[in-house]
């Protein structure tokens, strides 16, 4: 006969069943200590609840069997996986579930409440994990902080995910219930009245103990203070939980209303998660930040329609200068033949003669900026080299023959200068 008695001191040296290799304790219970460990098959890490021997050796192993059954029944994002087990008698006997890394909520109020954004997403997710607890017929009936796991996020700046572990004293919903005679299993302060009474235990027992959960959430305090005694219990009964005075409207009615004395006030499962949707929503929407393209002033949208018709301009400001660029060219040709006599023999009337006068000259005239349009850059890389430019054919002609402006060449003649860029020039404009 094997000896089924195993030591935490001893349990961690050994290869569970050859495949398990315990690490540190990451929990412990009434009836149970829960491992951290390596499954050597799968090369994974899991968490194994080693169940310890009790007195009431029957009330332990049923407690087991349940536990085995709930989770096996179970597949929903917001509960623990069961992977393996092992309960048969004369052996160690342990279950083998999903290992969450991450702290319990009781650990992670430690360090002050919750945001509302993170209320509602928790009530939200363990809502919906106890409806589906409730459709298969059980009552999880130990709803506490110390039992929700919050599993770390994939990627930097998500929030968590809330799952809810440790279904030892869970019960099916109508059966007898697995204790004694005046008895009664659970948690004293998230108890539900008709637990603490010993009614017959419906699915708001577990709708109630959330409901203090999410108070303890968002205002960092529990609804009942802690304690076990007599008086501490029958305060439960007579009186609702403290709910801080900043907790908003509909918070407070939903959290009202799931911690009512009689369970048929309570709303469901279901009820719970579609409220907490909604606040979630709404606590989304007062935190969003609209798109820039939503707060734009409309003299900015103005200037944007402007641009768009000041590149049109500017195209066909281009076409021109295109066209006037090979009359001027054939001129320059004629230039080349005649040579420099040839703005003497032409008639002082001619367009050729003020464009030859204009090449001999070696003027440089920039075309006048479209009023409320930044230069165009391609015309201001022209007019701005060193090398000779060309005139438009309405420049002013003296009445010897010359160009109006005999001074020096200058790469800016004629151009007036831009306020495209500085506060309040012309183009800032709506």
């Amino acid at each position: 006969m094997h000896d089924t008695t195993l030591t935490e001191a001893t349990i961690t040296e050994v290869l569970l069943d050859g495949r398990y290799r315990l690490r540190d304790v990451i929990g412990r219970g009434g009836m149970a200590t829960v491992y951290r460990a390596e499954d050597a098959l799968l090369e994974r890490t899991v968490a194994i609840k080693m169940f310890r021997p009790q007195d009431d050796a029957v009330s332990s192993a049923d407690r087991a069997h349940v536990e085995k059954a709930a989770l096996a029944s179970l597949d929903h994002t917001s509960l623990v996986t069961l992977f393996d087990s092992q309960l048969a008698p004369g052996r160690a006997q342990y279950l083998v579930m999903e290992y969450v890394d991450g702290p319990t909520l009781a650990t992670r109020l430690l360090s002050g409440p919750l945001s509302a954004r993170e209320t509602a997403r928790l009530a939200r997710q363990l809502a919906d994990g106890l409806d589906a607890v409730h459709a298969s017929g059980l009552i999880h009936r130990d709803v506490k902080p110390a039992n929700v796991l919050l599993k770390r996020p994939r990627r930097e700046g998500s929030l968590s995910t809330a799952m809810l572990a440790d279904f030892g004293i869970a019960c099916a919903i109508g059966a007898s219930r697995l204790t004694s005679p005046g008895i009664v299993l659970g948690t004293v302060t998230y108890m539900s009245p008709e637990q603490l009474r010993g009614a017959e235990l419906t699915p708001a027992v577990d709708v109630y103990a959330l409901g203090l959960v999410l108070i303890e959430a968002l205002t960092g305090r529990p609804g009942y203070a802690s304690g076990t005694s007599i008086e501490s219990a029958l305060v439960r009964l007579t009186v609702p939980p403290t709910i801080a005075g900043e907790v908003d409207g509909r918070w407070r009615s939903l959290l009202e209303r799931m911690t009512a004395f009689d369970p048929a006030d309570r709303p469901t499962a279901v009820e719970v998660r579609e409220e907490a949707e909604r606040l979630e929503a709404l606590d989304a929407a007062a935190t969003t930040v609209l798109p820039v393209e939503l707060v734009v002033p409309p003299r900015v949208a103005s200037a944007a329609t402007t641009g768009r018709r000041a590149i049109r301009r500017r195209t066909a400001a281009r076409r021109l200068r295109t066209r006037v660029v090979a009359v001027v060219a054939g001129a320059c040709a004629l230039v080349a033949v005649v040579g420099g006599t040839a703005a003497a023999a032409l008639p002082a009337s001619s367009s050729l003669h003020r464009i030859a006068a204009a090449i001999a000259a070696r003027e440089v005239v920039a075309p006048e900026p479209d009023a409320g349009i930044p230069p165009d850059p391609v015309v201001e890389s022209i007019v701005s080299d060193d090398s000779p430019s060309v005139v438009p054919v309405t420049a002013p002609v003296s009445p010897t023959g010359g160009t109006g402006n005999t001074g020096p060449s200058h790469p800016d003649r004629g151009k007036e200068p831009s306020h495209a860029h500085e506060p309040g020039g012309r183009d800032s404009k709506g």
